[in-house]
């Protein structure tokens, strides 16, 4: 199983924007928990209405940003998401909606303490 955050991805971020932009890291960290978090409220509603174009919308751009910071499980789980929604297989949404905002709640706060490293 994956871990919540791997760590390699921000500390190459880090080491590629250190002399650019030393607060690129802190700041990339802070828009994916804002807009992660926005996100998983509208995969809720998306999946209680069955609406699968949004579900599948929102997950595609919830894994990449999650994708670039490490958050591999949670992006793996957008990635069903996608799939789920592309198959039309609505009445499994709002399950793996809990699952996401399960594995959110893990991924915050590592995601807050990087951002304070």
């Amino acid at each position: 199983m994956q871990p919540t955050l791997d760590p390699t991805s921000l500390a190459a971020w880090r080491a590629q924007t250190r002399d650019i932009d030393p607060t690129f890291v802190s700041e990339l960290i802070l828009e994916v928990l804002t807009d992660t978090a926005m996100q998983i409220t509208a995969l809720e509603h998306a999946s209680t209405v069955r609406d699968t174009a949004k579900c599948k919308f929102v997950a595609h751009r919830l894994k990449s940003s999650c994708h670039a910071v490490g958050a591999f499980r949670l992006a793996s789980l957008f990635e069903g998401m996608k799939v789920l929604a592309k198959s039309g297989a609505v009445r499994f949404l709002p399950e793996l909606v809990t699952e996401i905002r399960a594995e959110y709640g893990r991924l915050e706060p590592a995601l807050q303490q990087e951002r304070c490293a």
